[in-house]
């Protein structure tokens, strides 16, 4: 329960700030959209970032979020029952890897496969090398660097940084 609370504390409220506003600009100007923003799947998707069914969002750049709630439902599985928790995230990470290197999948398993989420799978062993293993903190920095040339050899030529 704390786990999911700092984690709901953390995200939604700053968010809903800046979301409800918006769900109510595009409410009154429909126009100013591309159309998608005003359908009630969207907005409850965007409310709670939990997709619904069309992958869409009221605020673009809350794409990122999805992942993150994503990871924090996976963790707090973890949390309660480590065994389920800890199979759901390695077949979560091995489908992520498989869109990697297959270029990916359609919605809705492109979000639930997507390369980005090999991410929150490094932290995790970054995280548990250092908790656990008793790893240097230099080794967890050549880790840490070793993620983020992943991510760029991931983005490919020409994409903008995910970092």
């Amino acid at each position: 329960v704390a786990f999911a609370s700092r984690r709901f504390s953390r995200i939604y409220p700053a968010y809903w700030i800046v979301l409800i506003p918006l769900i109510a600009s595009f409410l009154l100007m429909p126009a100013s959209g591309d159309g998608h923003e005003t359908h009630f799947d969207t907005i409850l998707s965007s409310i709670f970032l939990l997709h619904t069914g069309t992958g869409k969002t009221v605020l673009t750049p809350a794409w990122t979020l999805y992942h993150e709630v994503l990871f924090y439902a996976l963790f707090a599985i973890s949390i309660l029952h480590l065994r389920t928790g800890m199979i759901l995230l390695a077949i979560w990470g091995a489908a992520s890897v498989g869109a990697l290197l297959y270029g990916g999948f359609a919605f809705p398993l492109g979000f639930y496969a997507n390369p980005l989420n090999i991410l929150f799978i490094l932290g995790l062993c970054t995280a548990w090398l250092l908790r656990k293993a008793r790893v240097e903190l230099e080794a967890a920095h050549a880790i840490e660097a070793v993620r983020v040339l992943q991510t760029k050899l991931a983005q490919g030529p020409g994409e903008d940084s995910a970092l």
